[in-house]
């Protein structure tokens, strides 16, 4: 059940990525938050 919330983080993570207002710092921060997100 949790699959279709993994894509979403996934879409959203690279909607993040191609942001360019995104500096390295806060674009870390994201891909951070994502994959505790999704390890739990």
């Amino acid at each position: 059940t949790r699959q279709p919330i993994f894509v979403q983080l996934l879409h959203a993570a690279f909607k993040v990525s191609e942001c360019s207002w995104l500096n390295a710092g806060q674009r870390f921060n994201v891909e951070n938050c994502i994959r505790t997100l999704s390890d739990v």
